[in-house]
C-alpha cells in the first residue's frame, strides 16, 4: 500500500508559501475593487472581487497556523509564579492529587519528525526569523512610546536585547515543536516508586528540587533535603517556602559549618539490633568488594563493643564507639569488660553471687587489666557461655597489636565524627543535665514532628566527613523506615471522611476496611549530587521504602557518578532500575544520553529521498535523456535523539513518567514577589 504524502506534515519548516497565496488573493481583491471604482462596479468585477476574497481567507487559515508554529520556535519568556499561584494550582479540585511539573506538552511522533525536518535544514536561519518576528512584536508592544519618539534609541535596545538572547544557553525551538503549552501534572502515587532527576551543572536541578520541595511541604508531609555541596541557595528556599505556606516552626537544619544554626542529631538512636549499629558504621570504610577482612574485623569489634554497652544498659554513641575502639589494650575496654561480666554473672548465676563478691574483693586493690581478665577466666570457668560476651572477651583478649592494624580503617573515620564541635553535634552526651543544654533529635523523632530537614554535608570543605554523614542519615532512616514497615499499627480515622464513609465504617463487615486505615506519614527524601551518599541502606529505601510511606528524588549529574561509586555498570544499573520516575535536563555526557533515551520507545519518521541521473553514450558525450524522482520512506528513529540532551536550555527537561509517559516540559521561578521581577 502506497504511503500518502502530505507535505504539511513532512515538511513542516518549508517557506510558508500559503502566505504569499493569500496575500496574492487579497491582492486581487484590491485591485477589483480599485478597478470598480474607477471604471464602475458590474457583476462580473463585483463577482472576481468575491472570489479573491474568498480563497485568500482560505489560504488565510492555514498560513496563520503556519506562522504560528514557527513563532513558537522563538520559545516564550521564562515562566514565573508565586506562593499565592502554587497554591491555587494545587488546590484545584481536579488536580488535588496531583503533583505539578511546570508547563509543557506530550512528546510523541509528530515531535520527533519536526525536529528531524528542522534538522536537516538550517535550523539556524529558520530560528533566527522567528526569533526576530517574535521578539519586533514583544518589543514594539513593550516599549511603544520608546519606538514611537526615540526610534533610533529602541533599535539600539533591540539589538542589544537580541544579543542577550543569543548568548543564552540552549536551542529555546525544542520547547516550540510541540502545538501547547499545558500544566503538566503527575499522579503523587506514581511517585512511590521514586524519582531520577540528571543533569549537569547549572541546567537547574536545584529549582527542580524547590518546586518540587514547595508542593511536599504545602502538602503538610515530612521532607528530608540531603544536600552534600551545602547549597545555602537551596536551605534558604527550603526556609523561605515554610515561611511563606505556614509551616515555619516545623523548619530545622544541620551544617556542620554552622553548628550555632544546627540542630543536634543522635544518627544512631534507632535500632531494633545492637548489630544494627556496627553495620551502619562499618558501612563507611571504603571498600571495592564489599566484603574484605578490615570491614568484616571492623564490624566484629564494633558489634562486640555494641552488644557490651547494651548488656551494661549504656546507649551506644559515635564517641563512646570511638572511646572503647580506640581504648583498647587500655583501661576503657577493661572497665567496659568488668562492668559487662559483673552484671552477667549475676543475672545468669544468683546462686553464686557471694562467691562472685569474695572473688572480686581479693582483686580490690588489683589494676582494671588484671580484674578483667580474671573476670575473663571466673566467667571461662563458671559460665554460662553467652555469644555476645564471647564476642566481646574474644575481642578484649585479642592480640593488641593485630588489633591495631586491623581497625586502622575505621578508626580515622570515627575519629573526625567525633572531634571538635561536630562530635558534639552528632554524640550526645552522658548526663541528663548535658543533655538538657540542648534538643537532641533523631530522624524517627523528626518524622513525628513533621519537620523539614535541610542536611547540609559540607563536602567541598571534608569530602570524607560529608559522605560518612549523608550515609549515616540514609542508613537511619532505613532503619525506621523497616520499623515503620514491621512494626505501624493501623489507626482508625474518621476525620477526613463524608458521612456515607463514616456510616459504612460502623457496618460490622464493610467497616473493616474503613477501620484499618494507616495514618503513616509520607516521608519525602530529597538527594542532590546522590552519588556521594550511595550506600546499601540507599538501595534499600530504593527497594522496599515504598511500603513505609519514603519517596525518593534522586538528582546526579552523570550515569558515571553512580558506576564510579558503586564499582560496576550492572551495580549501577541495579540501583538506577529502581527509579520508576526519570527526570532529565541538559545533559552533555555521551554515556548518560545514551541511558536516558535508551528507556525511551522508538518510533518512525518519513524522509523524502531525491535521485537524479543522466543517460550518455561512450561515443555521444552530450545526455541523450534524464531522470528525476522523488521517494518516501519510513526511517526508525530514537523517540527523543541522544544528542538533542546536550541543546537543552536550563529548567527544561525530557521526563518518562509513570510507566512511559513522555513529556517535555519547563520548570518555573518561584519568587516571593511577583512584582520583584525585571521585565
Amino acid at each position: 500500500m502506497a504511503m500518502k504524502y502530505d507535505p504539511t506534515a513532512y515538511e513542516t519548516w518549508r517557506q510558508n508559501f500559503e502566505l504569499r497565496q493569500s496575500l496574492a488573493w487579497f491582492s486581487g481583491f484590491i485591485w477589483y475593487m480599485i478597478w470598480g471604482d474607477i471604471f464602475g462596479t458590474t457583476g462580473a468585477t463585483l463577482g472576481c472581487a468575491l472570489i479573491c476574497a474568498a480563497m485568500g481567507l482560505y489560504k488565510l487559515v492555514p498560513a496563520t497556523r503556519r506562522f504560528h508554529m514557527t513563532l513558537r520556535l522563538a520559545g516564550t519568556p521564562l515562566p514565573f509564579i508565586d506562593f499565592d499561584d502554587l497554591r491555587r494550582i494545587m488546590n484545584d479540585p481536579v488536580h488535588k492529587d496531583d503533583m505539578w511539573l511546570g508547563r509543557g506538552f506530550a512528546w510523541g511522533p509528530t515531535q520527533t519528525q519536526r525536529v528531524a525536518d528542522l534538522l536537516k535544514r538550517d535550523w539556524h536561519k529558520t530560528y533566527r526569523e522567528a526569533l526576530g518576528s517574535i521578539y519586533v512584536l514583544r518589543f514594539i508592544r513593550r516599549h511603544f512610546f520608546l519606538c514611537l519618539f526615540r526610534p533610533f534609541e529602541a533599535i539600539r535596545s533591540y539589538k542589544e536585547i537580541q544579543k542577550r538572547v543569543s548568548e543564552d544557553q540552549g536551542q529555546f525551538w525544542l520547547h516550540g515543536v510541540g502545538d501547547t503549552d499545558e500544566d503538566i501534572f503527575q499522579k503523587i502515587s506514581h511517585t512511590e516508586g521514586h524519582t531520577l532527576i540528571i543533569g549537569t551543572t547549572g541546567s537547574g536541578k536545584t529549582r527542580c528540587f524547590d518546586l518540587l520541595i514547595s508542593q511536599a511541604i504545602l502538602r503538610g508531609e515530612t521532607v528530608f533535603i540531603i544536600d552534600p555541596k551545602g547549597d545555602q541557595d537551596l536551605r534558604e528556599k527550603a526556609r523561605r517556602a515554610c515561611d511563606e505556606l505556614g509551616r515555619g516552626d516545623k523548619f530545622v537544619s544541620f551544617h556542620p559549618a554552622f553548628p550555632d544554626e544546627s540542630i543536634r542529631i543522635n544518627l544512631l538512636a534507632n535500632w531494633t539490633r545492637p548489630s544494627e549499629i556496627a553495620d551502619r558504621v562499618a558501612a563507611l570504610i571504603p571498600s571495592e568488594t564489599g566484603s574484605d577482612p578490615f570491614k568484616n574485623f571492623a564490624f566484629g569489634a564494633l558489634n562486640a563493643i555494641c552488644n557490651g554497652l547494651c548488656s551494661a544498659y549504656e546507649t551506644p554513641t559515635l564517641k563512646s564507639l570511638k572511646h572503647y575502639l580506640a581504648g583498647t589494650g587500655t583501661g576503657a575496654v577493661a572497665g567496659l569488660v568488668i562492668n559487662v561480666l559483673n552484671q552477667y554473672l549475676r543475672k545468669a548465676r544468683p546462686e553464686n553471687i557471694r562467691k562472685l563478691d569474695q572473688y572480686l574483693a581479693a582483686l580490690r586493690k588489683k589494676d582494671q587489666e588484671t580484674i578483667a581478665m580474671a573476670l575473663v577466666q571466673y566467667y571461662q570457668a563458671e559460665g554460662p557461655a553467652d555469644s555476645d560476651i564471647d564476642d566481646l572477651v574474644a575481642m578484649y583478649c585479642h592480640n593488641k597489636e593485630h588489633f591495631g592494624k586491623m581497625i586502622t580503617s575505621v578508626l580515622p573515620i570515627l575519629s573526625m565524627l567525633t572531634s571538635g564541635t561536630l562530635g558534639d553535634m552528632l554524640s550526645p552526651p552522658d548526663t541528663v543535665a548535658e543533655q538538657a543544654e540542648h534538643t537532641w533529635r533523631d530522624t524517627k523523632d523528626l518524622i513525628e514532628r513533621n519537620a523539614v530537614v535541610y542536611v547540609g554535608l559540607d563536602s567541598l570543605s571534608q569530602a570524607t566527613v560529608g559522605q560518612a554523614i549523608g550515609g549515616m542519615f540514609l542508613s537511619d532512616l532505613a532503619c525506621v523506615a523497616g520499623a515503620r514497615y514491621n512494626f505501624s499499627e493501623m489507626q482508625p480515622v474518621f476525620d477526613d471522611r463524608s458521612s456515607w464513609e463514616r456510616f459504612l465504617s460502623k457496618l460490622p463487615f464493610i467497616g473493616k476496611k474503613y477501620r484499618l486505615k494507616s495514618r503513616q506519614q509520607t516521608v519525602n527524601i530529597f538527594v542532590d549530587e546522590a552519588a556521594e551518599v550511595v550506600n546499601q541502606s540507599f538501595l534499600q529505601i530504593l527497594n522496599k521504602g515504598r511500603g513505609a510511606r519514603l519517596k525518593l528524588f534522586v538528582a546526579t549529574q552523570t550515569y558515571a557518578d553512580f558506576v564510579s561509586k558503586m564499582g560496576s555498570k550492572d551495580k549501577a544499573t541495579q540501583l538506577l532500575g529502581n527509579l520508576n520516575n526519570r527526570i532529565c535536563l541538559r545533559c552533555v555526557d555521551p554515556e548518560t544520553q545514551k541511558f536516558v533515551t535508551d528507556s525511551l520507545p522508538k518510533t518512525k519518521i518519513m524522509t523524502i529521498q531525491r535521485t537524479q541521473g543522466l543517460s550518455t553514450a561512450a561515443y555521444e558525450p552530450v545526455p541523450r535523456g534524464g531522470s528525476l524522482s522523488e521517494r518516501l520512506a519510513e526511517e526508525e528513529v530514537p523517540l527523543f535523539s541522544p544528542q538533542l540532551l546536550n541543546m537543552l536550555p536550563n529548567l527544561e527537561f525530557i521526563a518518562s513518567l509513570s510507566g512511559g509517559h513522555i513529556v517535555k516540559g519547563r520548570y518555573p521561578l518561584i519568587v516571593k514577589d511577583k512584582s520583584e521581577i525585571r521585565r
